[in-house]
This record gives C-alpha cells, sequence and structure tokens, in this order.
C-alpha cells in the first residue's frame, strides 16, 4: 500500500516536470525568435574582426628554450563567409619560431556553419584548414584559445615583429601586412656593464676629451632602459681620477662627463674600472695621459676702450707657456689668433725669450700681423723642460679695438693651428674686453609717434646715453629733460632717469592747437642733445555709441521684434576730421540690422558737413559724406529719429561691436565701438542633461554624476535660474541621495546620487523636474550588482536523519541582499558540519551559477535531536573572496519527519518517540486524542507510544512533523481497548491480518466471540494510509486475499470497533 501510494506521487512530480519543460520549451522559443530578430537588425560589416595575440618575449628564453604563450588569436566575422573556404597559413615573425610540441586549439563559435580545424605547426608557420565557410550567420574562430600558440626567439637580438597571414582569403585582411599578433622581444635580465664609448685624449689634471659611456646590458648586449642603478667609475693606476665619479643611468645609459686623471708622471697609462651593483664590471682600453704644459695667459686687456680704435694701443702682459715634460712644445709653427673686434701692433715684433736647460729653440724674431702671432720651435726639447715667453724681454704685445666703431665685445687670444701638449682649440692665451668710451651722444632707440592730441603717445619716445662708436653707457644716470617749441603743448613726466643709460618716457602728451598739427620732441641731458623726427597730431571726434542693445533676448530671433538703438553721434572737434567718403558700419556676428525701415541721417552745426542715408542690409549701413566741414566743426547724428533696429540672427548667444570698416574719421579706426550688442538668454522653458548619469554599482554612488541645466528654447542656459531640480525615477529600484538640488547659474549640479537595483543587470533612468519647465528623462544606465557577501537564502532544515533534508542555496549579494549573477565558475561554495555524523551523500563543494550556489542531494547522518551547525564557506581564488566571512546555519536532526497536508489528518508513529524534543515546522497545528469519552485536546507533552494514534488539524498550506526517538525505547507497545471505538496505530509494515489477528477473539460473557467487527482507515485525511473500511469483518476477510492484500503503514492510524475490552500490542519495525 505504501508503494502504491509512493507511485501515485512519482506519477504526480512526472507531470510537473512535463509541464515545466512545456512553459521551459515556449520561452526557448520566444527568446531565439527576438534573438534572430536582432541579428538579422544588425548592420553588415566590410572587415572582420581581429583579436591579436600581442606579446612581449623574453631575449633570456632564446638561451632556456622556454616558450611564451600568447593570447588567443579570435577572428569574428562581421558577416556569413568572410572567412573563405581555403587553407589560411600564418607565418611567426623573423626573429621568433613557433612551438611544435603542442598543437593550439582551433574553435569555431556561432551558428554560421563555418568548419575550421587545425592542420598543422612548424617552426615558421601554422596552418588551419577552412573546409566549409559560414553561410546563415556570422561565426568566429578563435586559435590557441584553450592550448595556446607558444613561441621564442631565435636570436637574442632585440626585435619586433607582426604574424602575419601568407595564405588564406579572409576580408578585410591583406596577406604579410595585417596583424595577427605583434610579438616584442624585450631585454633579458641585465647581467653587465659595457663601453659603449672608450676613455681617450688625458692631458694630466684636465678633463678627458672623451668621456666614457657606460650600458647596463643583458647577456645579449642589449641595453636594459629600466635601469638606474648607480654606476661607479675608478681606477687603480699610480695617478688620482677625480670629477663625477657616480653616475645614475638614464634609459640604462650612464654618461661620465667631467672625469680627469692626474698623472704622477708623463705618458703615464690607467684604465678606469666600471662597477654597479650585482652587474659584471668592464674595465676600460688603456689611455696615456700626458703631463702639458702650464700656459700663463697675457694679463692687461680686461678693460679697453672702444675710444682707442682711433689709435690708442693697450700693453698686455707677457704669454709664459711652460713644459710638464720636454718635448711638450714640439717642433713646429704654433699660431696664436686674437678675437674679433680687436687687432695685434705688428710693429715694434714683440720678442720671444726661451729659458730652462732644455734644447727648445725659437726663431726670433716672431711672424705677426694685425691678427696673428705666429712663432716657429725649429728644436723642441728633448732631456730636460724650457719655459717660452712671448712679449716679456722688453718688447711687449699691444692691442686695440679695430677701427671702424667696432660695437663691444669680449673674447680670448686662442692658438688656431700648431702643436702643444695640453693646449687645445679653447686654451685662453689672454681674454681682451671692449668696455665703452665717453659718452658723446644722445640717440633716440624709439622715435615718438601716434599722436592723438590731449592723449598720450602711442609710441613713447626711448633715449641713450652713447659713445662715438654707439655703445651704450650702463653707467650713465644723468638726468634726460624732454621739450619741444611748437604751437602747442608738451605734458606727462617730461624728465627721466636712464637706467643703465637708457632714458624711457611713458606718459608724454601733446595738446595740438589744429587739427594735424606738426611737432619734434627735444631731448638735453643739459650738455648733450637731440631732436625727434616730426610728428603729425590729430584732434579727435568724440563718439557717443548706440545705446539700447546689451540685453537682446534670444526670444526675438523666433518672434523677429527689433531692439531700437538709441542714436549714434559723431561730434567733430576740428575741422574736418569726419571726411568726404563713404561711411560703412557693420553688424557684428550673429545680429543683423532691420532693413524695413531706414534709419536718419542728420547734420547739427555750421561748418558746412554734408552728410546723408546710403543704404541699409541686414550687415551694413552706409551713410554717404558729400562735403567736410570747413569752416567750423559739426556733429553727425545717425538714427536719432528713425532708430536702427536690430536682432538676433541665430539663437545661439552672441556679443559684439558695430564697427566701421569703411569711412575716415579722425581718431576712429576699424576696432572702434560704435555700440555694443549683446543677446541674452530668452525665457527658461525646459531642462536638459549637460552630462548624462553613468557608472551604476549598485547601492554606491554613480561614477558620473548628472548635470542638469535650466535652457530656453535655444539650449542657452539661464544663469538666473535658481528654482530647484528634483531627480527621481519610476523603475524598480531605488533612487537616494540628495535629490534636490539647487542650480547655481542656471546649473543644478549631483553628487551623490545612488541607484540600489533590484536585481543584477537592471536599467533605470532618471527624471528631472523644476517647477513648470519642460522635465528630461537621463539617458538609461545598468545597475551592476556587486556582491559584498554570501547570504544563505535557503537555510538547511528538515533534516530526516539518513534520508533527506531542505537543500540549502547561498547567494553572492550585495548589502541589500541582491544577487549578483556576474559570479559564476571561479567561485565555489563549501558547506561543513559540527555536528556527531557526517554528510554521508551529496557534493559539499558546488560552484556558482549566475550568483547562486544550490547545493542538492545532501543527506546527514548522525543522532537524532541533535543541534548541527552547518558552515558556509565561498573559495579565496575566484573573482570574491568572503572567505573570511563565512555564514552558518544551526539545525536540528530528526529521526523521521511527517509531511502532512491542510486540514486533519489521523497519524502515529513506528516507534516511541520524544514528545518534548520533536518539532513542528513551519505551521500551525492543534491535537486531538480520542479516549472512550470522545475526544479531548491534546499536546505532545508525553512520550507518543506506537500503538497509539492523534488527529492533527494542520493550518494553511500543511507543514512537517520532525520526530525525535525517546531515549527510554521499549520493544512492545500495549494499549488497553475499550468495547466500543478505539483509535490504534499498526507501527509496522505487516500485513493488515497479521496486525489485528490478536484482536479477532475475546472472551465476551466468559465465552470466546469475535471482538474486532470493524477496521476502518481514514483515507481522505490520511496521507500515508490506503482507503480501506472492513465495517462488517467475516472469515472472507482473514483469508486470501483479504486483510492479507493491505499493507499497512507504520505512521498510519486506524479505527477499530471491538465488541469487549481488550489488550492490543505491537511491536514496532
Amino acid at each position: 500500500m505504501k508503494t502504491a501510494k509512493v507511485n501515485q506521487q512519482n506519477q504526480i512530480h512526472f507531470r510537473r516536470i512535463i509541464l515545466k519543460r512545456k512553459i521551459f520549451n515556449v520561452l526557448f522559443a520566444l527568446v531565439l525568435a527576438l534573438s534572430l530578430g536582432l541579428v538579422m537588425a544588425v548592420p553588415v560589416s566590410a572587415d572582420v574582426g581581429i583579436t591579436t595575440a600581442d606579446a612581449d618575449v623574453n631575449a633570456d628564453t632564446f638561451v632556456t628554450g622556454l616558450y611564451t604563450e600568447l593570447p588567443a588569436i579570435v577572428i569574428a566575422e562581421s558577416a556569413a563567409a568572410e572567412i573563405a573556404t581555403i587553407t589560411i597559413v600564418l607565418d611567426a615573425p623573423g626573429g621568433f619560431e613557433f612551438r611544435t610540441t603542442l598543437n593550439p586549439d582551433v574553435v569555431v563559435t556561432g551558428g554560421g556553419g563555418l568548419v575550421a580545424t587545425f592542420t598543422s605547426i612548424s617552426t615558421t608557420q601554422l596552418t588551419i584548414n577552412v573546409a566549409t565557410a559560414s553561410s546563415s550567420s556570422p561565426d568566429t574562430l578563435t586559435i590557441g584559445g584553450t592550448i595556446p600558440i607558444g613561441v621564442r626567439p631565435t636570436t637574442g637580438t632585440l626585435t619586433t615583429d607582426d604574424i602575419t597571414m601568407s595564405a588564406g582569403t579572409i576580408t578585410g585582411v591583406t596577406i604579410g601586412t595585417t596583424p595577427f599578433g605583434t610579438l616584442t622581444m624585450v631585454v633579458g635580465a641585465v647581467t653587465q656593464l659595457a663601453f659603449d664609448t672608450q676613455p681617450a685624449g688625458s692631458v694630466s689634471g684636465s678633463a678627458l676629451t672623451t668621456q666614457p659611456v657606460v650600458e647596463a646590458q643583458d647577456q645579449f648586449g642589449n641595453t636594459d632602459t629600466a635601469y638606474v642603478t648607480d654606476v661607479i667609475a675608478s681606477e687603480d693606476d699610480a695617478g688620482t681620477l677625480t670629477g663625477t665619479l657616480t653616475v645614475t643611468p638614464i634609459a640604462g645609459v650612464a654618461t661620465f662627463t667631467d672625469l680627469v686623471y692626474t698623472a704622477t708622471a708623463d705618458a703615464e697609462t690607467f684604465e678606469i674600472d666600471v662597477a654597479s651593483g650585482a652587474l659584471t664590471p668592464a674595465t676600460s682600453s688603456t689611455v696615456t695621459s700626458k703631463l702639458g704644459v702650464t700656459v700663463t695667459p697675457a694679463s692687461g686687456g680686461g678693460t679697453i676702450s672702444s675710444d682707442d680704435e682711433s689709435g690708442v694701443w693697450t700693453t698686455l702682459g707677457s704669454i709664459v707657456i711652460t713644459e710638464g715634460a720636454f718635448g711638450d712644445i714640439a717642433a713646429s709653427t704654433f699660431v696664436l689668433t686674437i678675437p674679433t673686434g680687436f687687432e695685434f701692433q705688428p710693429s715694434p715684433v714683440p720678442d720671444v725669450v726661451v729659458t730652462g736647460s732644455g734644447e727648445l729653440v725659437a726663431t726670433s724674431p716672431l711672424v705677426i700681423t694685425g691678427s696673428t702671432i705666429a712663432v716657429t720651435i725649429t728644436v723642441a726639447s728633448s732631456s730636460d723642460t724650457n719655459v717660452l715667453t712671448i712679449g716679456g724681454g722688453g718688447v711687449p704685445i699691444k692691442v686695440k679695438p679695430t677701427a671702424g666703431g667696432t660695437p663691444l665685445t669680449t673674447g680670448d687670444i686662442l692658438m688656431t693651428s700648431g702643436t702643444i701638449e695640453g693646449v687645445t682649440a679653447t686654451t685662453n692665451f689672454g681674454t681682451l674686453t671692449m668696455v665703452v668710451g665717453t659718452v658723446t651722444q644722445l640717440v633716440f632707440t624709439t622715435q615718438p609717434a601716434g599722436s592723438i592730441s590731449g592723449s598720450p603717445l602711442t609710441d613713447q619716445p626711448v633715449v641713450e646715453a652713447q659713445d662715438v662708436q654707439g655703445n651704450t653707457d650702463a653707467a650713465y644716470v644723468t638726468p634726460i629733460v624732454a621739450s619741444e617749441d611748437d604751437p602747442g603743448d608738451l605734458t606727462g613726466t617730461l624728465t627721466a632717469i636712464p637706467v643703465a643709460g637708457v632714458a624711457t618716457f611713458t606718459d608724454l602728451v601733446y595738446t595740438a592747437t589744429a587739427n594735424a598739427e606738426t611737432f619734434e620732441i627735444y631731448v638735453t641731458d643739459g650738455t648733450l642733445n637731440v631732436t625727434s623726427s616730426t610728428i603729425t597730431s590729430y584732434i579727435e571726434v568724440t563718439l557717443t555709441t548706440a545705446s539700447g542693445g546689451t540685453a537682446i533676448s534670444a526670444d526675438t530671433y523666433a518672434t523677429g521684434a527689433y531692439t531700437e538703438l538709441g542714436p549714434i553721434i559723431i561730434t567733430e572737434a576740428a575741422l574736418g576730421t569726419i571726411a568726404t567718403v563713404t561711411i560703412v558700419l557693420d553688424a557684428p556676428g550673429g545680429f543683423e540690422f532691420r532693413t524695413t525701415l531706414d534709419p536718419d541721417v542728420a547734420v547739427t552745426g555750421t561748418g558746412g558737413l554734408a552728410a546723408t542715408f546710403g543704404s541699409i542690409s541686414t550687415t551694413q549701413l552706409t551713410i554717404n559724406v558729400g562735403t567736410a566741414s570747413s569752416s567750423s566743426p559739426d556733429t553727425l547724428t545717425i538714427g536719432g529719429i528713425n532708430p536702427i533696429g536690430v536682432r538676433p540672427a541665430a539663437g545661439t548667444l552672441a556679443t559684439g561691436d558695430i564697427l566701421m570698416t569703411a569711412g575716415t574719421i579722425e581718431g576712429l579706426s576699424g576696432s572702434t565701438n560704435f555700440g555694443t550688442l549683446t543677446m541674452v538668454v530668452g525665457a527658461v522653458t525646459q531642462l536638459v542633461f549637460d552630462t548624462q548619469p553613468a557608472g551604476s554599482v549598485s547601492g554606491f554612488d554613480l561614477t558620473t554624476q548628472p548635470v542638469v541645466e535650466a535652457q530656453d528654447q535655444f539650449g542657452n542656459t539661464d544663469a538666473a535660474y535658481v528654482t530647484n531640480v528634483v531627480a527621481s525615477e519610476d523603475d524598480l529600484g531605488t533612487l537616494t541621495g540628495t535629490l534636490t538640488v539647487t542650480p547655481i547659474a542656471g546649473v543644478a549640479t549631483f553628487d551623490d546620487l545612488v541607484y540600489t537595483a533590484t536585481v543584477d543587470g537592471e536599467t533605470f533612468q532618471i527624471d528631472v523636474a523644476s517647477g513648470a519647465l519642460t522635465p528630461a528623462t537621463s539617458t538609461s544606465v545598468n545597475s551592476n550588482v556587486v556582491a559584498t557577501k554570501i547570504l544563505v537564502t535557503t537555510a538547511p532544515a528538515s533534516i530526516e536523519n539518513i534520508v533527506s533534508m531542505t537543500q540549502p542555496v547561498v547567494a553572492y549579494v550585495d548589502a541589500q541582499n541582491t544577487v549578483d549573477t556576474g559570479i559564476t565558475s571561479s567561485d565555489t561554495i563549501t558547506i561543513t558540519e559540527d555536528g556527531t555524523g557526517s554528510i554521508t551523500a551529496g557534493s559539499t563543494t558546488v560552484t556558482a551559477s549566475s550568483g547562486v550556489v544550490a547545493f542538492s542531494g545532501l543527506v546527514y547522518t548522525g543522532t537524532g535531536g541533535e543541534a548541527v551547525t552547518f558552515t558556509f564557506t565561498d573559495n579565496t581564488g575566484g573573482a570574491q573572496d568572503f572567505s573570511l566571512d563565512a555564514v552558518v546555519s544551526v539545525v536540528t536532526v530528526y529521526d523521521v519527519i511527517l509531511t502532512l497536508s491542510e486540514g486533519w489528518t489521523l497519524f502515529s508513529t513506528d516507534n516511541w518517540i520524544d514528545a518534548a524534543s520533536s518539532t513542528w515546522i513551519d505551521t500551525y497545528v492543534q491535537f486531538l486524542k480520542y479516549t472512550p469519552t470522545g475526544f479531548l485536546s491534546a499536546n505532545l507533552t508525553d512520550d507518543l507510544k506506537p500503538v497509539e494514534a492523534l488527529y492533527a488539524q494542520m493550518g494553511s498550506d500543511g507543514g512537517d512533523l520532525g520526530i525525535i526517538y525517546s531515549t527510554g525505547m521499549q520493544g512492545i507497545s500495549t494499549k488497553e481497548l475499550v468495547a466500543g471505538w478505539n483509535l490504534v496505530s499498526s507501527a509496522t509494515l505487516d500485513d493488515a491480518d497479521v496486525v489485528f489477528s490478536p484482536l479477532r477473539y475475546a472472551l465476551i460473557g466468559g465465552q470466546q466471540g469475535v471482538s474486532l467487527t470493524t477496521v476502518v482507515a481514514q483515507g481522505t485525511y490520511n496521507l500515508y494510509g490506503t482507503v480501506f473500511n472492513l465495517s462488517a469483518l467475516t472469515d472472507d476477510h482473514w483469508g486470501v486475499p483479504g486483510l492479507q492484500s493491505e499493507t499497512l503503514d507504520p505512521f498510519e492510524g486506524f479505527w477499530v470497533h471491538m465488541n469487549a475490552a481488550t489488550s492490543f500490542s505491537v511491536i514496532p519495525d
């Protein structure tokens, strides 16, 4: 009978599975239809998309033989058949080779029909066979996705090159050109120092002429540009190495700049050693150091007056050349050249004197010209050193500035040919410096210019105190006074104190008595004086610009209304300042003139000025000046009665000036403002997102907060708008933060908006509103849920010892307990327990799927009644690591769990139970116990014996009864039955005739009689029983099949009617 019940339950379960599959099939068909629609809507691209396999390859792997594994090459078609049916050959770039010991995998994804397989690989080529091109939709070909392509260098020399296709047909791919991956060999581990430039050219005590350059290199001689450890130079020879001995490499190169070797003897050899950290040091090639000569340069040439160019010679001290070793001054002619701007005195010829015990012989007299001194050495010293002195024996060297007005200069006497040890092209044989002579003149270096009567000169004069050669005397400080003797007046700061010999006037003003009056400025220091060039001074007009144009509403662009300006008034101060010519005034950009009403042109005064309106267009207004004023100044008024009308030419804010582009008016130019026009924002009508919200992680501030502007109809922001802007959303989630913002300069900047999603990947939009303005809605934002913890959403419960339990479900959730569906196979959760038993079935470690870990098949085998703590722990190697935040669930273990439906259920137990420990799970329940006097309310306060039965009333949806067996269980359970109706249990799986046969007969009135008359199983209410109702038991019921066909259930309760009282005993299973 229990088997029949189980079969019935299995049929119900099977029907549920079929229904779920039908629903799934419908949903799958719907998704497939939508997907196909989306695919068909994608525009066709001309080329494939290639994800290249780029990598850096260490040069050291050329020696180690190790391969660098590349990222996958992914070729994504944008249309079907872009990868043709043909063999594709990819070539290894020069300097690299493919791994041939492990074949890279070739995988096709998509449903377009592309068929491609790996063919072969050599050190230089990888071959893929495309058997069938895609036809119904684009596919993606991935090479080396699971088993990567391996590469290594074929040389230690740094190189970079591309993997290219040498055979095959792919849309958009060029044979030998399109890169499928760029391989770059990078420097290996730095191991050594090497001299890139060897040191050379040592004269003892002087800087080496060729300074050493040292590189930090790997084993192949490649320079490591990242190396920055200091390089230290040293030497262990007889002399001393000085200068900056420690240099920090730049891009792996240490460049020494000032190393000096001081020798202990002439022609001493030395080597430079360099070291850096643990690198192998390096030693330079051998360098020979010469002692060299000592040059005492000629003195006395530091203050040669520029006035001396007229013929005054300056006498110099002698030039002394002292040998440091014999032979330093070679047997040759050496030439000393005077610096530019100076000349030697050719006669008398300076003397040459040789002293010392060496053999040096110099020809005397030497050869001298205005620019050179030539000394011929006929015999060099060979056994001892000598001293050579030029101009020290009574006939000195004399110099002066070159004739012809040479500017101030300075320079050194240098040796331009010859051989003297230690002397170079820059060795100083005497410094000559020319200084300024006596100040003889004042000179205008900036002439005064640009005079408008009564206004500062546009070019203020600058005057310098100079010598006869035109050199400025920087020490000159005598005040210089400006004046003029023309009809007008010169005012301002008329006295200027020279600074470094330069007097700069800053505010001179000439006030003329008539238009176009000329004048000159005269300056003097009391002794010297100079007069400027002639300047013309003009008396300018007075201009009253057009008013009323500084607040033109942008809305008038739409309405077409014109703003009328105040008149333009040009008042002459002198005759003829408004010339006889056509005046053209241009409207500024962004504005246009009114052409339907001509502005009037009026002349007031009696000077004879004649001017009339010429024409007007949207961009230009012209006035014809027929005659200039001749007897007295006049006034010209434009738009005094019929105003000039203007309006915007577009809705974009603009500002600009009305300018004169043609005409001649004294004091006015093309940049003179005849009236400023400024467009201001129109009536504010709308809100507009200036910055769209973006970057939502559920529960956190948006990474890009929205910025909203209050604008007019043309999109101009109203800087005066201050009405609060309120943000909201009507999606599934919640928008929080400071939702109300007061605009500043018409701009509402939100700074802490937070969207909290109800599901991962939820999209939302932000609405903004303010007063009567047209509201705005943002673009859609995708909110990403990022897990911060794990949460047991279905706790382990209803543990039936050794049988089953409620299978736990754990989710990766954020602070709002929303599931992060992005967590998948990289994260796992392990369940552990601390009970007396263990988990004996089911996997205790389960992988996450869409942020959820669902355990299945778990069975706990332990001790009934124990409380087991289950702990759930995240793995440490996944996308999320919550291993330190394990969660626990405490669950009671039951020996058996009865699941009862809603309403009344008649039940019993298969063994003695511990009523105090047994628990009703998930629902409300009340018990009824039948006694000979009727039903009584009962509580499970006493142990329930197997032979007894109770009624239980379940609340809505039914519930579970968790039974814990009593520790004092007995072998036989007995109940005293009364005559009449009794509630009993079988507590066994035996046949009904076996269980009830002991009740068949009893002593009635002293004689044996039939006792048990009726057996009723209330199957309608009893989930575990089979429906049978034997109201009149006959002999047939006790035979075959009869009661033998009814298999009882240990948890089933029965009504039995007895003709007499008797004892009923059962032995539980």
